[in-house]
């Protein structure tokens, strides 16, 4: 049978996944005990699209713009979660089990209230110009019963 994979947050842990997901950037901080230690690590963090936003003593906070696609991601849960939904996925590697046999389909946003669930397939083109999405349309369709199922199984057949 169908069902969910572990990866719904709700409440305290969806506020902090929000905070983290609403930014434009990926952060870190890196430290060292010495000065000669953190320059050589920037300087190796520099190379992996890593740039200084704050130094400290000791420490260096650094930020990476986030990729496009993970950007449409985060804006699209960040809007489901500020619209007031109150279960969400916690990351990107959130799966419904769509059979006993069946690969579990990878979601991008999965978001619930109590009256409504959104299923979100994002999908974008690198390039101004646009993209087909017929086949993402049928391949959605294809699966659309099964993943009815793997919800109704897990949050029971009386919707609202």
């Amino acid at each position: 049978m169908g069902g969910f994979t572990d990866g719904l947050v709700s409440r305290d842990d969806a506020k902090r996944i929000y905070a983290l997901r609403s930014k434009s950037v990926d952060e870190k901080t890196i430290t060292s005990a010495n000065s000669e230690a953190l320059l050589t690590k920037i300087k190796g963090e520099e190379q992996d699209g890593w740039t200084v936003a704050k130094k400290n003593k000791k420490s260096v906070r650094l930020t990476r713009p986030k990729s496009s696609d993970r950007q449409l991601e985060d804006d699209i849960w960040s809007l489901l979660y500020r619209l007031g939904f109150k279960e969400l996925n916690a990351d990107r590697n959130f799966t419904i089990k769509l059979g006993e046999n069946a690969p579990g389909r990878q979601i991008d946003v999965f978001a619930k209230d109590d009256e409504t669930i959104f299923i979100v397939e994002c999908t974008h083109a690198r390039e101004n110009h646009s993209k087909p999405i017929k086949g993402l349309i049928d391949k959605i369709n294809g699966i659309r019963e099964d993943v009815i199922k793997a919800v109704h199984q897990h949050y029971g057949r009386t919707p609202k």
